[in-house]
């Protein structure tokens, strides 16, 4: 039976258990990272096969720090039937694949894999937060050559272990340099829930507000940082006079329509942001302004 067959009647079986959405058999989204996600043949993703697919939940979240279990939510057939016990079957999960012809996002140094495919992730607290990608190699030489499925995981930081809401799309700020001075913004990422994928555009229907200061997280709001409420876009705009420091200002995201509040925080990093030359905005803005002058003179003569 086709792979294609075998996502149709995953998806049927999923949606008759109630269980979180399954990944597709292989999703080239363009969304970042290694763009297929989903379970095939290594080497050769769109090629059928019968492997049964195990399904994991969508974005799961890891903490920094913390050992976390990600168990999958089914693995079936190619026929829709339900593989009760992977071993019994001759399914064996490996976290690590080497060969050179192939560049997949194995962690064995955080992941390890139980004999029924459940994973469990030690996330160090250097572990960078937002959207990573693990990869699960598959094995049942009775049936045919390995496979690999990717999973794309959430880590958060401590301070957002209990804030954070599965039930809501992923909302990640990546770090913001802002030099004294300056006024420097950054967009959110936002991953879906149901697809694993970013979305490019944005989303809508969410509100973004900067929440009270909280010094036992190490939240702390400066009076020059502001978020849009519609798109969440996040400013910073340090005073020349600042001196260099680091703040982590937390973000509030509601779904306005289904009243569901998650949380993010933003990194601001306050310093000279220095070019290849070890120039900062100032001293470049500087040289742009005296090499005008000069041009101005001249022209004048």
């Amino acid at each position: 039976m086709s792979r294609i067959t075998s996502v149709f009647a995953s998806t049927v079986l999923a949606v008759s258990l109630s269980v979180a959405p399954a990944h597709a058999a292989i999703v080239r989204d363009g969304s970042g990272g290694y763009g297929q996600i989903g379970q095939g043949p290594i080497g050769n993703p769109e090629a059928e096969s019968d492997y049964a697919t195990i399904h994991y939940p969508h974005l799961p979240t890891v903490v920094q720090g913390q050992t976390m279990t990600i168990r999958p939510t089914s693995m079936t057939r190619p026929d829709g039937s339900v593989v009760a016990d992977p071993a019994a079957e001759g399914y064996t999960f490996s976290t690590n694949f080497v060969d050179d012809n192939y560049e997949l996002p194995f962690r064995d140094d955080i992941v390890q894999a139980a004999p029924d495919g459940t994973l469990t992730i030690t996330a160090s607290d250097a572990e960078y937060p937002g959207i990573n990608e693990v990869a699960v190699a598959i094995h049942n030489p009775k049936i045919g050559p390995s496979e690999y499925t990717i999973l794309r995981i959430h880590v958060v930081p401590p301070t957002l272990a209990d804030a954070t809401n599965e039930k809501m799309d992923v909302v990640h700020y990546r770090a913001v340099m802002a030099e004294q001075g300056f006024s420097t913004t950054q967009p959110p990422e936002i991953w879906s829930r149901e697809t694993t994928s970013q979305l490019k555009d944005g989303r809508s229907g969410y509100r973004y507000d900067i929440v009270s200061p909280d010094p036992a997280k190490g939240w702390t709001v400066p009076a020059w940082v502001s978020v849009d409420k519609g798109t969440g876009k996040f400013t910073a705009n340090p005073p020349k006079e600042q001196p260099n420091a680091t703040f982590v200002v937390p973000i509030s995201i509601q779904d306005v329509a289904t009243g569901e509040v998650t949380m993010s925080q933003v990194t601001v990093r306050v310093e000279p942001v220095r070019d290849g030359q070890g120039r900062s905005r100032a001293e470049r803005a500087q040289m742009v302004k005296l090499s005008s002058d000069i041009f101005a003179a001249l022209s004048s003569r």
